[in-house]
């Protein structure tokens, strides 16, 4: 969802400030947090191309939604913590490596 409103709100952006504005109220989104979300990825690109990381048809996945849910779970994957079977209290995290405790209101706080 966070994809398509991005989307259309840079052809919103396009046609006029006013047209963007107009936008982000109709759809209860914050003009400026789209605008910092729009500015924060051109700027990304930005520095990816200065430092030649940016292939050249990159941008032919534009607006793949399963393409961005698998680069972020992978990126999240190796943080994910979980439960040993049997146990209680802490999570493991990283391998093991760390420990942490769940949220009291988190669902992983119940057993």
């Amino acid at each position: 969802a966070l994809l398509r409103a991005a989307g259309r709100f840079e052809a919103a952006r396009a046609r006029g400030g006013d047209e963007a504005r107009r936008f982000c109220n109709e759809h209860s989104l914050s003009f400026h947090s789209m605008l910092t979300q729009q500015q924060t990825g051109s700027k990304l690109r930005r520095e990816l191309r200065g430092r030649d990381l940016w292939a050249p048809l990159a941008s032919r996945h534009a607006g793949d939604a399963a393409l961005l849910s698998a680069a972020l779970c992978a990126g999240l994957f190796p943080n994910v913590a979980f439960r040993p079977k049997g146990g209680k209290g802490k999570l493991q995290v990283n391998n093991g490596r760390l420990q942490a405790l769940p949220h009291p209101s988190s669902v992983v706080a119940f057993s």
